[in-house]
């Protein structure tokens, strides 16, 4: 696979989706799993993608890529 970045689905509530909120998200790592927090800003509608950079796939140029999440 050339992507470097990852994939996802984010499920919040409406409330959540108004209001804003937090959520603890697992990435899977290799045989284990990081857990970042990602903030869902106020107003946040379905299918908005939010975007936690660097946190992807190494790239062949040294950098990483992005986890990309879709907001359900």
């Amino acid at each position: 696979m050339d992507d470097s970045n990852l994939y996802g689905t984010l499920h919040i509530t409406p409330f959540e989706a108004l209001r804003g909120t937090q959520k603890l998200v697992n990435i899977p790592w290799g045989f284990h799993k990081q857990l970042f927090r990602v903030w869902v800003p106020p107003d946040t509608r379905e299918g908005n993608i939010l975007r936690l950079k660097g946190v992807g796939r190494h790239t062949p140029d040294g950098g990483k890529g992005d986890v990309l999440l879709t907001v359900r």
